[in-house]
């Protein structure tokens, strides 16, 4: 994967080097991207002060975070443990950036569900008018 000036996230295969996708998004060039430790999300961050949060299986994006004041420098993923309700033990994928805000957000897993219906209704909600 290269995050380049552009504008966007390319995705190559490590096989034969070719690009086998291209994400879309950013309204600014891009500072940073990173890839899941499960290998299901690759989230990227710009000067537009925006966080992409992307479904690899699905090549787009599940989740945009729109925190930071100003441009977004750098993201990482982490995974953590946690028991549930019923007192079993479960993994889940926490996002981290920083800002030149001067601030550092912390996303959770279950922030990306929540943030995927809100576009899911914005998308409906545009294609509906």
């Amino acid at each position: 994967m290269s995050d380049i000036y552009n504008r966007l996230v390319k995705i190559w295969s490590t096989l034969n080097g070719r690009l086998v996708d291209t994400l879309r998004g950013h309204k600014q060039d891009i500072n940073a991207i990173a890839v899941s430790l499960c290998g299901s999300y690759l989230a990227s961050c710009a000067n537009d002060m925006a966080v992409f949060v992307w479904s690899l299986e699905k090549k787009r994006p599940i989740a945009v975070f729109r925190d930071h004041t100003k441009a977004i420098c750098s993201l990482s993923f982490h995974k953590e443990s946690y028991q549930n309700e019923l007192g079993e033990t479960r993994e889940r994928c926490i996002l981290a950036t920083v800002g030149e805000d001067s601030t550092l957000r912390i996303y959770q897993e279950e922030d990306f569900g929540m943030k995927f219906k809100a576009l899911m209704e914005a998308e409906n909600s545009l294609i509906s008018q």
